[in-house]
């Protein structure tokens, strides 16, 4: 009797050990480890152009920089630098 009882409570233990372990791991990849809606970035990513399979441009702005890049399989690489902001006001009017 008291060897059943041991049994029991070992599984019940178990069971919970495996199912808070369970929820942890879902709740990290989910969320993440660390929330980070608080942090501010100062990196945007103004655009994305793709040109072809794993191929394209990045427009990107960092503080009052803005950034051109390429990418393909070989990586990314910087194809120009401004120092002068991009006015997105001005740019959806070409667009339209």
């Amino acid at each position: 009797m008291l060897e059943d009882y041991n049994l029991v409570k070992f599984i019940i233990v178990f069971a919970i050990m495996v199912g808070s372990l369970f929820g942890i791991y879902l709740y990290i990849n989910k969320f993440g480890v660390l929330s980070v809606s608080n942090l501010k970035s100062n990196i945007k990513i103004i655009e994305i152009k793709h040109i072809g399979k794993d191929k394209g441009f990045i427009l990107a702005q960092v503080e009052n920089k803005s950034y051109f890049f390429s990418f393909d399989n070989s990586g990314i690489k910087l194809i120009e630098k401004f120092e002068k902001d991009i006015n997105e006001e001005s740019r959806k009017k070409d667009n339209y």
